[in-house]
């Protein structure tokens, strides 16, 4: 199994992170700025998306500082 360094964890939580500001940023813009009506589902994949990429960037970040 590839070892990861503690290094490369935290270049992969700052990478999810960035992904979870990204993810963030286009339901504000399209929630704001749509012409037409947001459909539902699309909030809920973009709210599991962002979900998703916070879990990743804080479990990068604890396996990063932790002592393995």
């Amino acid at each position: 199994m590839l070892k990861l360094t503690k290094s490369q964890f935290n270049l992969l939580a700052d990478a999810a992170s960035e992904a979870s500001a990204i993810v963030f940023g286009a339901l504000l813009v399209s929630g704001v700025f749509s012409q037409e009506p947001v459909r539902g589902h699309i909030i809920v994949i973009g709210i599991i998306l962002y979900i998703l990429c916070v879990s990743l960037a804080l479990f990068f970040k604890k396996k990063g500082n932790s002592d393995d």
